[in-house]
């Protein structure tokens, strides 16, 4: 299995045969993939009225809702809540708004993101 060199033969290149037949198989498949030129429509995913509607909802702006065909209301900033906490003193109204409006400009994951970093959990006083 070695050679005068000491070389695997295992290990050497095989032998490269003139195969013409492989050539005539792929003929046609490359030249349309190297030059991008095919009749073929794009897709153009943003144009989609599914896509339009899930933005619109992202970003809090109206939308026609897909089965009753309505327009829903795009989100808004509600009035400060008056619970025993005092938020409303604690969170002043430009602050709230500016939070508001930092949050729907992004898209669905990072809100998440926004909400998950921004938010404090605390103990319990007791298991249920």
């Amino acid at each position: 299995m070695e050679n005068d060199d000491g070389e695997d033969d295992m290990l050497a290149d095989p032998p490269v045969l003139n195969d013409t037949s492989s050539k005539k198989k792929d003929r046609g498949r490359c030249k349309v993939e190297e030059t991008d030129k095919t009749r073929k429509r794009k897709r153009n995913q943003e144009s989609w009225s599914r896509n339009k509607r899930r933005e619109a909802r992202v970003h809090g702006k109206p939308y026609i809702s897909t089965k009753k065909q309505f327009v829903v209301s795009g989100r808004c900033l509600k009035p400060a809540c008056t619970c025993r906490l005092k938020c409303n003193e604690k969170i002043f109204e430009n602050r709230r708004l500016k939070i508001f409006q930092e949050l729907y400009l992004l898209d669905a994951n990072s809100q998440n993101q926004f909400i998950s970093q921004r938010k404090l959990c605390g103990e319990t006083s007791g298991k249920t």
